[in-house]
């Protein structure tokens, strides 16, 4: 099976990246400047060492960041864990596996704090890993905002991960088609207020300025299939009709969008 490349990060001096290997399981790093492939490291257990055949870990590489010139983290969301990863010269070394409750998604690092975020989509969930260490520090509930007086629930789905210049963080929640301001307090995060989206965010950033925000939604309407087949012709194994090459079917009609609005400022305190 040929790899589809998922999550991509640039190193440090922007030489060198960093490829998710969605399907290999495996992450390859490369070298921009000479455009070749140095090596591709796979993340299973067993397939490093053999004594660990069976052993789950490493599928499925999502998301991708350096933390520095020769560490960075791997999201792995079919085994719910994070990988760190050690790259030396032209060699990727596999080290600390760090479990999570839900499938860890987006990755966003925060290198003055020494902090790694990522959302754990179906689990609702925010891990916060402390990299001096490479532990999990905790893993904070996400959902509505207090202020709303709602009780908690499941589904918001957080699945992308911003950070605005005076430290809050923003996540997609993609159940709910919202972009969540989330702010670190004592033990927890807090969610602070709901920004409404397009339909189903999954993606957003803050300018070089951070007084912007973009946000990208992956879902519309489908609208209209005038070419489509009719309910008979789709139930036949040849359609002889050219409504099966007009390709009129939901994934192909759905648009993905992207906003921008100014960045959201603290609140005041009086």
């Amino acid at each position: 099976m040929l790899p589809q490349a998922a999550g991509i990060a640039i190193s440090p001096d922007g030489t060198r990246a960093l490829v998710a290997n969605y399907y290999n399981d495996s992450v390859s790093l490369i070298d921009l400047t000479r455009g070749t492939v140095l090596v591709e490291q796979d993340l299973r257990p067993g397939k490093i060492d053999a004594a660990q055949a069976g052993v789950a870990g490493g599928e499925n590489p999502f998301a991708i960041v350096w933390r520095d010139a020769t560490h960075a983290y791997v999201s792995a969301p079919r085994d719910r864990q994070i990988v760190a990863l050690e790259v030396t010269g032209e060699a990727i070394k596999v080290g600390t596996r760090i479990a999570t409750l839900g499938p860890p998604t987006a990755l966003l690092l925060d290198g003055k704090a020494r902090r790694l975020y990522a959302t754990e989509d179906n689990a609702d969930r925010l891990a916060v890993i402390d990299t001096a260490h490479d532990r999990l520090v905790m893993e904070p509930r996400l959902g509505l905002p207090d202020a709303l007086g709602a009780t908690p629930g499941k589904g918001v789905n957080p699945n992308g991960l911003a950070r605005l210049a005076d430290g809050r963080l923003l996540v997609t929640f993609g159940g709910i088609n919202a972009l969540a301001v989330v702010a670190p307090v004592d033990q927890g995060m807090q969610v602070q207020g709901l920004i409404p989206t397009g339909w189903y965010p999954s993606a957003v950033a803050v300018s070089a300025q951070g007084n912007h925000v973009f946000v990208v939604n992956r879902k519309s309407p489908p609208g209209p299939n005038p070419l489509g087949c009719a309910p008979k012709l789709a139930v036949q194994k040849a359609q002889p009709t050219a409504c099966g090459a007009a390709n009129q079917y939901i994934f192909q009609l759905e648009k993905g969008r992207a906003a921008r609005f100014p960045a959201a400022r603290p609140p005041r305190r009086w």
